[in-house]
């Protein structure tokens, strides 16, 4: 893997905005869950599945 990002110019570039693309899911989901109740969270939930594998959204 280290030999590949080396190699690749935009592979590095995708993998570091992936990583930060769950890191902020992940502090989301931790803000909802201390902060929200559980009928907002259930809501929350049932909008992204909604929207799963429509364009742009997964």
């Amino acid at each position: 893997m280290v030999d590949t990002l080396h190699r690749e110019r935009v592979l590095p570039d995708l993998f570091v905005a992936y990583l930060l693309a769950r890191s902020i899911k992940s502090e989301e989901d931790l803000v909802d869950q201390l902060f929200n109740s559980s009928e907002r969270r259930l809501a929350r939930t049932l909008l992204m599945l909604a929207h799963f594998g429509k364009d742009g959204i997964s």
